[in-house]
């Protein structure tokens, strides 16, 4: 019998979107798996290195665009400074409960070295992999 925390949450889905307005794609999909599950739908931005604030020249308009989206898909948005994207999110997904985590991709790319990271740094969690 595996160790449960006290309090143990509800199992998630947790989206991962960049500083792209096309990251909407992947909050429509978090949200639809969230919903076919019966699952809350959590979004994460994780802001790495000596990048501007969420990587964009606008911060203010890219932070508030994101929320909005996350927002309008019923789900709460978190924002993480790191230097380490994938230690990030695999912290924030164990502790959220994550079942699913649903990623970006270029259109026809294969998986990459991120998405490889995380599916061993996450062993249970499906990772879902949305092309754009």
């Amino acid at each position: 019998m595996g160790k449960q925390k006290r309090g143990a949450q509800q199992p998630h889905v947790v989206v991962c979107v960049t500083t792209q307005r096309s990251c909407v794609r992947l909050i429509q999909a978090g949200a639809e798996q969230a919903k076919q599950e019966g699952l809350p739908l959590s979004v994460v931005h994780v802001a790495t290195g000596d990048q501007p604030w969420l990587g964009a020249d606008n911060p203010d308009e890219v932070l508030d665009f994101l929320f909005q989206q996350s927002s309008a898909a019923g789900a709460d948005m978190t924002v993480i400074r790191s230097q380490d994207a994938a230690q990030a999110i695999a912290d924030f997904a164990r502790q959220n409960g994550a079942r699913y985590l649903v990623l970006g991709a270029a259109r026809g790319a294969e998986e990459g070295a991120f998405g490889r990271r995380l599916k061993q740094m996450l062993g249970d969690t499906s990772i879902l992999t949305v092309e754009g």
